[in-house]
Formats: C-alpha cells, structure tokens, sequence
C-alpha cells in the first residue's frame, strides 16, 4: 500500500454535541496518513478515499450522486452507524471507500494534535473504530478473490456468511490491536443480543451483532464457554468462526463458509 495515493477528505470544523470545533485540515490529512503508515499488515491497496465528514449522511449523500450508487448507511434497531466502507467501481475496478462520522472525525484530530489530552480509553475507542473499518478492507480481498465467479442465487448466500464472517473478524482484530472494552461488557452485551433474537428481533442484524460479541470475546482470549449456559448453537458458531481464523487467510475456496451456513440453516 502506497498511503500517499489514498486521498483524505475532511473539514475545517466539526460540529460535536452542539460544540463547533476547527481544525487544521492540512494536520488531519498528515495524522491520517501518519496511521495509514503504521497498519502496512493489512491490505489496503483498493482504498483510494478516506472520507472525515462533518456531516456523515451529507457526505455519503454527495458520494452516492457523484459515483451513481445508493449506499445506504447502518440504521436499524441497534441504531444508526457511525462509520462505513463501501465499494465502487473505478475504471472498471473495484474500489473502496470509508467513511466517518462528526465525531470519530475529530476526536481521531485531537488524538494525534492534543497527545495526552483525551483518556486511554477514549483514544483506543476512536483507533479502534478506524482500524474495524480498514480490516474491512483488507478482509473484503479474500472474498474478491474466491467469490466473483458465482452465480447470483450462490453469491448472496456466500455474501450473507461472510459478512458475518467480516463483523467477526474485525472486532477480533480491532480488538486486539486497540483494546476498549472487557469481559463483563461484552458477555452484558451477547446476553442482551441473544435475548433480542430469541424475541423475534431481526435475526440477520441480531446473528450478526452475536459475531461481533464473539470476535470482542477471542480479542481477549475467551469463549462463549466463558459467559455460562447458552443454547450449544452460540458454542458451535464460536468453534465454527475460530476454525475461520485459524484458516485464515489461507483459504482455499469460497467453501471454507460452508460450515457457517450449514450452522445457520440449522437453527434459522
């Protein structure tokens, strides 16, 4: 990865909780690709834009109308996201693009301009926000590889696993490289997310928060057999996305999901 040709898009003020603060754009793009620098692990050759908005919706808005698509941003029962890649075609290529919210935008800026200034915990909270979204991006490679000559019908039921897969594999990284949370947080937050789903809650949004509980739970070297007595389905999905990892990023084909959705046709 060449971060220098990674475009960085930002603003001089960002509006947090009603508080206009400004900021130096031309710091922002060094500190952006001062970060960009340090995750040579990880495989960002199809980013070209990074996108620090002052107004999330706005700007994805003006990206969908200047590029033709229709990106829509994470609104749902678990609420609205804060950031967001997406992918585009470029000279017949496919691209990717992220994008971040007000908020996560400037306390990344104050991070780097202000050392020291904003708790650990907060400063690990933001790196690790932007560090899942470029995961993202570097694991999007290996389904670009192994699923682009399918079908339509196989190529959504691929698509649905491995997003799963991606939500998983993200926490876990970001998890590790930027701790932010613990234990008792994460079990609180899988117990409230199957609760949710036994309810009738939508269950790909809800299957999909579950795996990022479980990729927040190995980050930290546990298990579901950690959190106590859960339907054995929530101890055959942790077993199932860590025999993924540890595959990973060897994978020989497309096929190596298959156990994920045999696992999910089984229980939905």
């Amino acid at each position: 990865m060449n971060e220098a040709e990674i475009k960085i898009h930002c603003h001089d003020e960002y509006i947090v909780e009603d508080y206009i603060y400004n900021i130096d754009k031309n710091m922002m793009e060094k500190y952006a690709l001062e970060f960009l620098g340090s995750v040579s692990n990880l495989n960002l050759e199809k980013l070209t834009d990074i996108y620090f908005t002052s107004n999330y919706l706005d700007d994805i808005a003006k990206f969908n109308n200047n590029h033709g698509l229709n990106l829509e941003v994470t609104q749902n029962e678990y609420g609205t996201g804060s950031a967001y890649v997406a992918g585009y075609l470029k000279n017949g290529e496919v691209k990717s693009v992220a994008f971040f919210n007000s908020s996560i935008s400037f306390l990344f800026y104050s991070i780097y301009a202000h050392p020291g200034a904003i708790e650990a915990k907060i400063c690990n909270n933001i790196l690790n926000c932007i560090y899942h979204e470029l995961v993202h991006i570097h694991d999007e490679n290996i389904f670009l590889k192994h699923a682009m000559h399918l079908d339509n019908e196989s190529m959504n039921i691929y698509r649905s696993a491995f997003n799963l897969w991606a939500e998983y594999y993200a926490h876990l990284e970001a998890g590790i490289k930027y701790p932010y949370t613990n234990f008792e947080n994460i079990k609180s937050n899988l117990i409230q997310n199957i609760n949710l789903l036994n309810m009738g809650e939508n269950i790909p949004s809800g299957v999909l928060m579950i795996c990022r509980n479980i990729g927040d739970l190995h980050s930290i070297n546990k298990s579901t057999l950690d959190i106590g007595d859960l339907d054995n389905f929530y101890h055959d999905l942790d077993k199932v996305l860590k025999t993924l990892v540890n595959k990973y990023p060897n994978w020989e084909d497309i096929k190596q999901l298959d156990e994920l959705i045999v696992l999910l046709n089984s229980k939905f």
